[in-house]
């Protein structure tokens, strides 16, 4: 499995939470469950690859608060039966999150969530 963190709101990097850092973590929990982790280029030289994307949204009030939501989605590669050239990404598996509220001096607490999703 790959792990693709995207770019997370460049107010919140400069906060503290960056995005490089988020998905070496989260590469790491997953490790320690017994997931196989894959480089880029093994994921694409393996034909039923798997992808978790997580994606951290979050908005600032200006009066001292972010609101946010953190969505999972697992790809996988599949192929169609009847075309042998059509290898497609397909999301198997989706976990939507709800919107939430933290102050904006506690962005640890953005990673916190974050972490406790993906276990």
């Amino acid at each position: 499995m790959e792990v693709l963190v995207e770019p997370l709101n460049i107010e919140i990097e400069q906060l503290g939470l960056q995005t490089v850092k988020l998905q070496s973590d989260i590469r790491q929990r997953l490790q320690k469950a017994g997931i196989t982790m894959l480089t880029e280029r093994e994921g694409l030289a393996t034909p039923t690859a798997a992808m978790l994307g997580v994606r951290l949204d979050a908005v600032h009030d200006r009066i001292g608060r972010y609101f946010y939501s953190i969505d999972l989605l697992l790809t996988q590669r599949v192929r169609l039966e009847d075309n042998v050239a059509s290898d497609l990404s397909a999301v198997t598996w989706l976990k939507l999150g709800a919107i939430g509220v933290v102050a904006d001096d506690n962005v640890k607490h953005l990673e916190d969530q974050v972490l406790r999703k993906v276990d």
